[in-house]
């Protein structure tokens, strides 16, 4: 794959990476509602949007 083209869109999921500030844990979200905390259904702050390829899930 050169530079300029874009990857295969059919093969990531765009996920979202975040920890809860209440709680001190960490999570990966992939779907796309709203990321909340899977100990205390709390808010969380989103710490990264990373692409994962699906072979990885």
């Amino acid at each position: 794959m050169s530079p300029g083209q874009d990857p295969d869109t059919g093969r990531y999921v765009i996920a979202t990476a975040w920890e809860c500030p209440s709680c001190d844990v960490q999570g990966r979200s992939l779907d796309d509602a709203e990321a909340a905390c899977w100990n205390c259904d709390g808010q969380v702050t989103v710490t990264a949007r990373p692409s994962v390829r699906l072979e990885q899930l």
